[in-house]
């Protein structure tokens, strides 16, 4: 008599194991679907400045924002990273509520696969902000928003 009907167990071993695997699939699969792709950016941009993490706050901007910003600083688009981030003078929350974030959507181009346009309340206002595919991953066209629907709006 095989050892698992000896032990009162009515399933073999192998079954047991397979319908443990089962079940933790169906409970993963049971959470909130990631957040998309373009909001982990826009949130991380916003995290980055808050924290006035310029490193990380470079590395979020899409390059027609990088190339903005140098433009702003007076610094020449072909300048490195190093030489951005000395003149980069980032103090958190200077300028807008950071928490703000959470409160974000995308609002345009969600099966588009190279942008898409993710709404959110910035420093009291709405804003659209374009958000694009850079190689694997999205960055932030911050310099491209524009102020979005005025609460009570129609989009």
């Amino acid at each position: 008599m095989p050892a698992h009907a000896r032990s009162g167990n009515r399933h073999p071993p192998r079954t047991s194991a397979v319908v443990a695997i089962g079940v933790v699939m169906t409970l993963l699969g049971c959470g909130a679907p990631p957040p998309d792709p373009a909001i982990v950016a826009y949130r991380q941009m916003f995290a980055a400045l808050g924290r006035a993490d310029a490193t990380q706050f470079v590395s979020t901007l899409a390059p027609p924002s990088l190339d903005r910003l140098k433009l702003k600083l007076g610094l020449a688009v072909t300048v490195t990273e190093s030489e951005l981030l000395e003149r980069l003078d980032l103090r958190p929350g200077a300028t807008f509520e950071v928490d703000l974030p959470r409160d974000a959507v995308v609002v345009e181009g969600r099966d588009n696969p190279r942008r898409r346009v993710v709404q959110g309340p910035v420093d009291g206002a709405v804003w659209r902000i374009p958000v694009l595919k850079v190689g694997t991953g999205w960055r932030v066209d911050l310099f491209g928003a524009e102020k979005g629907p005025a609460a009570g709006d129609e989009n």
